[in-house]
């Protein structure tokens, strides 16, 4: 099993952060070969989009013209 833990709270002591910490605990109770990746988006926030990436997601058509590379930034994930 994967297990994806993702804490958004800017406050390190928070309920969500407590509670999204005890169901992974259950689940590894449950599955104790469970591998889980944590993502913090409060420390680690995700990079805004490039507007080119807005223009693909708009237009088909654009899809052609837009230079992914740049895309390569936001790869953070």
């Amino acid at each position: 099993m994967n297990i994806l833990h993702i804490d958004c709270s800017p406050r390190p002591g928070s309920q969500s952060r407590k509670l999204s910490a005890a169901i992974v605990e259950r689940l590894l109770d449950v599955s104790p070969g469970a591998v889980i990746s944590r993502r913090d988006l409060a420390m680690h926030p995700v990079p805004h989009p490039w507007p080119d990436y807005a223009t693909a997601l708009s237009s088909p058509a654009t899809l052609a013209t837009i230079d992914f590379k740049r895309f390569a930034e936001a790869s953070c994930l």
